[in-house]
């Protein structure tokens, strides 16, 4: 038979090989939702870069038939006082980074654009929105009124 020290180390073994086993399962299982995983990456992304959402902004209206007059970054600080916000960042909570944009179009591209922003992977907050009409052009299905949209966007990083 096996002596106490062959069996320690039998079961010593025993329990490393089922450990790598479990270890193994969750590699398999995590590479098999990298999809998910991604998707949830890029909804609440690590970096707070501007300069990938000012260029998915812009496309967005471009696609939509929007023009993008202006956007102006608000903020992107947590709120509180030193020590919370000091607390927040050690902890990497969620940051809020706010954009006022401001586009011209009519309002089809207005229901496109915000379709668009709604279907993006991101997680986009329209807080306010506003229009005022510009100036209204003939058509040959009639008029098209053109209007100038300001919108106040939420979304959110790490």
């Amino acid at each position: 038979m096996y002596s106490l020290n062959t069996w320690n180390l039998v079961t010593e073994y025993d329990g490393e090989s089922l450990y790598y086993q479990k270890v193994g399962q969750s590699i398999q299982d995590l590479e098999s939702r990298k999809e998910v995983l991604d998707k949830i990456g890029s909804s609440l992304p690590a970096s707070s870069s501007l300069a990938p959402l000012m260029y998915f902004f812009q496309k967005k209206a471009a696609e939509t038939g929007m023009m993008v007059n202006s956007i102006t970054f608000s903020n992107s600080t947590p709120t509180g006082t030193v020590a919370q916000i000091q607390a927040q960042e050690a902890k990497k909570e969620v940051k809020d980074i706010t954009f006022a944009i401001d586009l011209v179009g009519n309002y089809q591209g207005l229901k496109n654009f915000l379709f668009a922003l709604e279907q993006s992977a991101r997680i986009l907050e329209v807080d306010t929105l506003s229009l005022t009409s510009i100036q209204s052009l003939q058509g040959a299905k009639g008029k098209l009124q053109t209007y100038d949209f300001k919108m106040q966007i939420k979304t959110h990083t790490y």
